[in-house]
């Protein structure tokens, strides 16, 4: 997890694009769970779901099954702010479009972990495993603590882009 946040860290420091900071990040937490795939979903100005970043073929196919059914994970955990967490998704009813193509795509186990600024979710990062997976407090914890990582950067690429537009405002006045 040091390691992990030691090279984002780095990013940070060099500049970044968004878009490769969420990679990394979806690289790191599936290497630190031992996990197969991860993805990340972000609220549009509307306050909906879209899939912005993932590290497999089978992750983009479940993000993007979410985002077309507004069902799974990332949208329980997005929707609830807490922590959605699936040891046999073959079990699970909820969800069934999503279950079908977890199903087939074969995964087997999943985490929804909500970004949150403050108290408001501003996204998800889904996690997972083509295996039965029984996630554990510090597999929570470390996606968790990536999580919070990706909001960051997020949030900071925001107001960068927000100042630039700021300061060419003013510069044209």
């Amino acid at each position: 997890l040091l390691g992990a946040l030691n090279r984002l860290g780095d990013t940070l420091v060099d500049g970044f694009e968004v878009a490769d900071v969420l990679h990394g990040v979806t690289d790191h937490v599936v290497e630190l769970l031992d996990a197969d795939g991860a993805g990340v979903t972000m609220a549009n100005k509307q306050g909906e779901l879209e899939f912005v970043s993932a590290n497999t073929d089978f992750a983009v196919q479940l993000e993007r099954v979410q985002q077309e059914h507004d069902q799974g994970p990332c949208h329980q955990a997005f929707r609830t702010g807490l922590a959605v967490v699936v040891d046999d998704i073959s079990t699970h009813d909820e969800w069934p479009v999503y279950v079908e193509t977890a199903v087939r795509v074969g995964v087997r186990s999943v985490i929804g972990m909500p970004l949150h600024v403050g108290a408001r979710s501003v996204g998800a990062l889904d996690v997972y495993s083509t295996r039965r997976h029984s996630w554990n407090h510090d597999d929570l914890m470390a996606a968790r603590v990536l999580a919070n990582v990706a909001t960051t950067y997020i949030l900071q690429a925001l107001k960068l882009e927000e100042s630039k537009i700021l300061i060419d405002q003013l510069q044209a006045a």
